[in-house]
């Protein structure tokens, strides 16, 4: 087994035009690659925000949602991974659903009639464009022919076109209502042993630990 060394440079507090060297931490025989950020802060997110709403009660002791939050994150790291990725995925629907609700509101039109607006501004799907894409992913027609898959190539396509201009057009929805995310990512507390091979000063600002295992 060989490990690979790498090295960050990040800017000093100090000095933002100042490069400081990241340490780096190297512990020995980890079958996957994973790069933790450590020391930047708490969060509601990784069980230690402050909910002090109550989850239960045993007698008189109370369990509040930010200790079973922070169980859940040591037990079972990949399902508060995957409840967070939830959460992060409805907020942005939110997000777009209230944008563009505001910008009908502001136009005086309906969100239905604003998103076909919108789609509709996309370019139409040209014979060329049809045909490079059946050359291009013939074998995966099952021997149907040109004639055969036009019209779900257009689709297909058409399909495609129209979701990047929504996307664009949500994405500065967005930068003009100066949305703001405050919704953390989970965070993994990595200890440090005093004999762990390092890189990097040691008062570097941030610390990123590199688990490795390359043949």
């Amino acid at each position: 087994m060989r490990l690979r060394i790498r090295r960050a440079y990040l800017p000093s507090k100090e000095n933002p035009l100042k490069i400081s060297r990241a340490r780096w931490v190297r512990p020995v025989a980890f079958a996957a690659v994973a790069l933790f950020a450590v020391g930047c802060g708490a969060s509601q997110a990784d069980g230690k925000g402050g909910d002090d709403s109550i989850a239960a009660k045993v007698g008189d002791v109370v369990i509040t949602n930010a200790e079973l939050d922070e169980e859940v994150r040591k037990k079972d790291a990949k399902a508060f991974q995957a409840y967070y990725d939830t959460r992060k995925r409805v907020l942005d629907q939110m997000i777009t659903e209230r944008v563009i609700d505001a910008e009908a509101t502001r136009r005086g039109i309906s969100q239905s009639l604003l998103q076909a607006e919108i789609k509709g501004a996309a370019t139409p799907v040209t014979d060329a464009e049809v045909q490079a894409f059946y050359a291009q992913n013939q074998s995966q027609m099952g021997g149907r022919t040109l004639e055969q898959t036009s019209p779900q190539i257009v689709q297909h396509l058409t399909n495609q076109r129209t979701s990047t201009v929504m996307s664009d057009f949500v994405t500065d929805l967005k930068k003009e209502a100066g949305v703001q995310i405050m919704l953390d990512a989970p965070r993994t507390e990595v200890k440090i042993a005093a004999n762990d091979p390092r890189k990097g000063a040691e008062g570097a600002p941030i610390t990123l630990i590199e688990f490795s295992d390359f043949q």
